[in-house]
């Protein structure tokens, strides 16, 4: 399971994408893990209360309430045993949607506020309100799940991570389980971090709309894999490649090694590409690959992009595609897509195996003692401290001082 949260990640909220990686004895994490609590393991996601605790979705399908300060588990929302394909938490905290390895959705009530203490709620008594089966999704296409701002509606797609045709449609739902709506077969979707609108990228085109007002299909000849709004949805992300990709030749071997990866910049109402650019670049000038994830910064002055299948990942500038970081790691498995993704907007996480965030003004002062591959990180309120969820944890980290507050 790959999930993404709400793609524009904003202050104190994540959800995180994380792929684990095997690594040998060379490469294992060097942070030392904290005395007291118990390692965690690999954490899926992670959402932040209005009282400041943690919420983490575990690779166990345990969901655990933890104490940002120390680390210490509080409680526990689900036991370890439960299969999962992904968890959304609505914005307001009122309700929480968990979805399982057999695509079955539950809505459960939340009612987490500011005074709320998870550890004086027996969550053995509460019973979903909702209960539903969600399009199946198959081992090419992992489940997102995204609730729109209003928690009126959950949004379920499948996120693309190999070369092939699109195999899942996005489908949107109440709050109270009715489907309103089921699109056509998508590559990746992004939704609006603020308003009722959906993009999805199919092949060699992009469509932006919502199911009440009906959707505008954009033609961006080479399009395909990944898309993401920025972190205030005024302009969308898309990758791809730079040139339109046949269809009738499939997207196997015969078509996959052909063009170079590309960069397109729409704006987020009307899909209009204000950016088309070649970022091959960032690994090797004339490079023959596909732009497989991208992630914006928060600050949206940059664009981390990953070309996949063991290429090495970059940063780039979202106003002209310029070159600003190109990040030098040993090659992983041709077959891995690798996400990327930020602990903060100076801090860039590169994945693809590589320890260490990588500051993006200063590469050569990599901080190192970080498994990355896949990680994702986001600034705690009130604090500029850091949660990363790592290959095989989580931990709190202290980007002034360079230290690990806590590892779990």
């Amino acid at each position: 399971m790959i999930e993404r949260a709400p793609r524009a990640v904003g202050e104190g909220l994540l959800l995180a994408v994380l792929l684990g990686a095997p690594g040998t004895a060379q490469d294992a994490v060097r942070v030392p893990p904290s005395a007291g609590p118990e390692p965690l393991g690999p954490a899926r996601s992670a959402v932040q209360t209005p009282r400041g605790d943690l919420l983490v979705l575990l690779a166990t399908g345990r969901v655990e309430f933890l104490d940002a300060a120390s680390g210490a588990s509080l409680a526990t929302l689900r036991p370890d045993g439960a299969a999962h394909g992904g968890i959304a938490v609505a914005r307001d905290f009122s309700r929480i949607a968990l979805r399982d390895a057999e695509d079955n959705v539950r809505i459960l009530p939340l009612g987490l506020d500011e005074t709320t203490d998870p550890a004086g709620i027996d969550w053995t008594e509460r019973r979903p309100d909702v209960a539903f089966v969600a399009h199946r999704s198959d081992r090419w296409s992992p489940s997102v799940l995204q609730w729109t701002g209003d928690g009126e509606h959950l949004v379920i797609w499948g996120e693309q991570s190999y070369h092939q045709e699109p195999t899942t449609p996005p489908q949107v739902w109440t709050a109270g389980g009715e489907l309103v709506w089921t699109g056509p077969k998508a590559c990746d979707a992004a939704l609006h971090p603020e308003v009722n609108r959906l993009a999805f990228v199919r092949v060699n085109e992009v469509s932006l709309g919502w199911p009440v007002t009906g959707f505008e299909t954009v033609d961006v000849p080479g399009a395909f894999g990944t898309i993401e709004y920025d972190p205030c949805g005024e302009r969308l992300a898309v990758g791809g490649r730079n040139m339109r990709i046949d269809q009738e030749r499939g997207l196997g071997l015969k078509d996959r090694f052909t063009g170079a990866p590309q960069l397109r910049v729409l704006d987020g109402e009307t899909g209009r590409v204000t950016l088309d650019v070649d970022v091959s670049e960032v690994d090797i000038p004339g490079l023959t690959s596909w732009l497989h994830r991208l992630s914006w910064s928060p600050d949206g002055r940059h664009i981390g992009i990953s070309a996949g299948k063991g290429h090495k990942p970059g940063v780039v500038s979202s106003k002209d595609g310029s070159v600003v970081l190109r990040v030098e790691c040993v090659y992983g498995q041709m077959w891995k897509t690798f996400p990327v993704g930020w602990a903060g907007s100076d801090l860039f996480l590169p994945g693809a195996w590589l320890e260490g965030l990588v500051p993006v003004d200063a590469p050569e002062e990599r901080i190192e003692g970080f498994l990355c591959g896949g990680a994702t990180g986001v600034a705690l309120r009130g604090s500029t401290d850091i949660l990363l969820l790592l290959d095989d944890g989580l931990a709190r980290f202290d980007p002034a001082t360079r230290k690990v507050v806590w590892k779990r």
